[in-house]
Formats: C-alpha cells, sequence, structure tokens
C-alpha cells in the first residue's frame, strides 16, 4: 500500500493563508528548496484540491515556469495529478484525473496501486477530509514564524484527531517541519 502524506505551511497561528488567499508570507530559499526537491522525489502521484490544482496548473505548465523553476516544472507536468474537486469539470493540464464523486473509495484505490508515495500539497479542506476518513499516513507541516491572526485554518477539521509526533527539524529561516502520523485509536 503506497503512503500518502500531506505537506502544507501553515502560521505558527494555525492559519494556511490569509482571507485574501495570500500566502506571500510562506519563508522559501534555498536550504527549503533543497527540503522541497528531495520530498517531491518521494511521490510519483500528486493529490491536490481544486483550488491548488488551479494554481497549480496556472503557473507550471508555462514557459515563466520552466525558465524560473525548471526542476519543479517538469517534475508537475511529467507527474500524474489526481485532483479532487465536486465542480471542475475539465482538466486540461497533461496527465490528471478528477475524482469528484467516492473521494474515499478514489483514494484507497489510488494507495493500492504501485508506485511511489502520493503527496498532497496544500489543499486544507481536502487534507482535514481525508486526515478525518483515515486516509493520510503522515502530515508534514511546514511552521512559518509569522502570525497572521486570522485567515483559512491549516486543518478545518469537524471534530478532534489525535496525532502522535513523528519528527521534527528547523530550518534556518525559522521555520519547523512538524511531522506526525496518526496516533493508534
Amino acid at each position: 500500500m503506497r503512503k500518502l502524506f500531506s505537506f502544507l505551511f501553515a502560521s505558527l497561528d494555525g492559519y494556511h493563508e490569509t482571507r485574501e488567499h495570500d500566502i506571500g508570507w510562506h519563508r522559501v530559499d534555498d536550504e527549503f528548496d533543497e527540503f522541497d526537491l528531495a520530498q517531491l522525489g518521494e511521490a510519483d502521484t500528486f493529490l491536490l484540491g481544486r483550488a491548488t490544482y488551479q494554481a497549480f496548473a496556472e503557473f507550471w505548465p508555462t514557459a515563466e515556469a520552466r525558465e524560473i523553476e525548471p526542476v519543479r516544472a517538469a517534475i508537475f507536468s511529467s507527474q500524474p495529478k489526481v485532483v479532487v474537486s465536486r465542480t471542475l469539470r475539465d482538466a486540461p493540464w497533461e496527465n490528471t484525473t478528477i475524482v469528484s464523486a467516492n473521494v474515499d473509495a478514489a483514494i484507497r484505490k489510488l494507495k493500492e496501486q504501485p508506485g511511489l508515495a502520493i503527496e498532497m500539497i496544500g489543499s486544507a479542506k481536502l487534507s482535514a477530509y481525508l486526515i478525518q476518513a483515515g486516509l493520510v499516513d503522515e502530515l508534514r507541516v511546514m511552521v512559518n514564524p509569522v502570525l497572521l491572526g486570522t485567515g483559512m485554518p491549516a486543518f478545518p477539521v469537524t471534530g478532534p484527531v489525535n496525532l502522535e509526533l513523528a519528527g521534527t527539524r528547523p530550518f534556518g529561516n525559522g521555520n519547523i517541519l512538524l511531522t506526525y502520523r496518526p496516533a493508534p485509536a
């Protein structure tokens, strides 16, 4: 069974993005780039919510992305992408599949397929849903040393979810990567 891990940024006060959907406060640098490219190499399938997919599809397949970030652009364009959405009807970005119904069953089937891990990037609402459904094997949260005060919660769950700490990694820019796994019942 393939591992499904979720990776997202969070402010110290627990937000994924501002109310205006701004993520300009994410602290990324050379150390983060090295970490992120290694993390991308762990997966051969990307799982995205609609909003994250649309933002990625707007940038990563472009000539600008290939010029600025050629390695990430090649990875994102060549690898399979699964987008979960009730409203998206068309996904023109190559190697993209839309899941609009029976999400739990579709993700279970995806995890049963051979291959490397499945990385869910951003997609706070989808992450929260799949965590509660018991389908996320590992949660990686890049906590940035910033307080937003308000915004989209990093994990808008509808009830308690018990986790156990699997690891921490401090970064020179003040970020801390927290890795959690579901706690045994």
